[in-house]
């Protein structure tokens, strides 16, 4: 099967991984019997850019993502099943609609006439599944850690090469990193992608991590000729070996934290300039501070709010919530603690 989209002239769907806006189709089936649990498959993707420095992985003027499902016995014995599913999507241009229908389709079962119109369309996707393996391909994958601030995906593909302008490779949505747009190079033996790594939090890049990525437009032998495939792979990569000798012994101006900026430091600053505020603003005990020195406590308050703005460029969102809870329990525990001295 086969879900179909035709897209207006500049509008687009998306990817597994939408890129920096956006989100893929979901779909949800309703049970029928005598089919397994359907599986929808990605297309090879292609890549937009977008205003405002963005990108964004899918599809545009037309695409058919396919379904995958297995007839079964207890079908009901009779000459069709019914199919049903819930569709939330999103196609976006400069702005975005959201759009949320139920589907539904009576297939004929036995050996019913192919569709003229529908069967080439669902042969065609098929098509642009990415292949887990192509012979005469190899694949090899490593991190580039050399400078630890600015990690690289290295995906080396010996006996392939790019087959056109819409090479690439797309990686699967990562909860360590952002991506960066691949490098394409061409060496003796294949073709070599290279892609910088944004950790999102300043610091934080897993020397193994796991990473799922599909890469586009590919062609085999020496020319561009051929009919062009897209491979995918997906497992742990670690450093390079080249790299592991050049982190182990970094230069003094390399890319690593200084130690006032790594993360953990700045939680703890931040902690204490908000107990710097407290106590400034006489929170932490019964009397009343001079003006002199309630001022003093508005800046140390400024400095906590300019700690939390660097903080929230270097950890990820849920982690840079806790420590705002943990600075409102501070300042709760604080003020309940101050009004039961003043009643003392």
């Amino acid at each position: 099967m086969g879900l179909h989209f035709t897209l207006s002239p500049g509008w687009h769907v998306y990817w597994k991984n939408s890129g920096d806006a956006g989100f893929p189709p979901v779909v949800v089936f309703t049970e029928a019997p005598g089919l397994s649990k359907p599986e929808l498959l990605w297309p090879a993707p292609h890549r937009f850019e977008l205003p405002g420095d963005l990108v964004a992985f899918g599809y545009e003027k037309e695409v058919v993502y396919p379904i995958r499902a297995t007839l079964k016995g207890g079908t009901g014995g009779g000459d069709s099943i019914r199919l049903e599913a819930d569709v939330d999507y999103l196609v976006c241009e400069v702005d975005c609609v959201p759009y949320r229908y139920k589907i539904a389709l009576d297939q004929p079962l036995g050996n019913p006439a192919p569709d003229p119109g529908t069967g080439p369309l669902v042969d065609a996707a098929w098509k642009q599944i990415p292949v887990t393996s192509r012979a005469g391909v190899s694949a090899k994958s490593g991190l580039d850690l050399a400078d630890p601030a600015k990690p690289v995906l290295e995906v080396r593909l010996k006996g392939a090469r790019p087959g056109g302008t819409g090479s690439s490779l797309f990686l699967e949505s990562h909860d360590d990193f952002d991506t960066g747009k691949p490098v394409i190079q061409e060496d003796a033996d294949g073709t070599v992608f290279r892609v910088p790594l944004r950790p999102r939090e300043a610091g934080r890049m897993p020397a193994t991590t796991q990473i799922a990525w599909t890469a586009t437009g590919l062609v085999t032998g020496p020319g561009r000729e051929g009919e062009t495939f897209s491979l995918e792979a997906s497992g742990k990569v670690g450093p390079r070996k080249a790299s592991m000798s050049a982190a182990s012994s970094p230069s003094p101006t390399g890319g690593s934290p200084r130690p006032w900026e790594r993360p953990s430091v700045l939680i703890v600053l931040t902690g204490l300039s908000t107990i710097l505020a407290l106590g400034f603003w006489g929170l932490l005990g019964a009397g009343a501070p001079s003006p002199r020195v309630q001022a003093l406590g508005f800046a140390a308050g400024a400095v906590t709010i300019g700690l939390l703005y660097v903080l929230s460029h270097r950890l990820q969102p849920e982690r840079l919530a806790a420590v705002e809870m943990a600075l409102l329990a501070i300042s709760l525990i604080a003020w309940l603690r101050h009004r039961r001295l003043r009643r003392v």
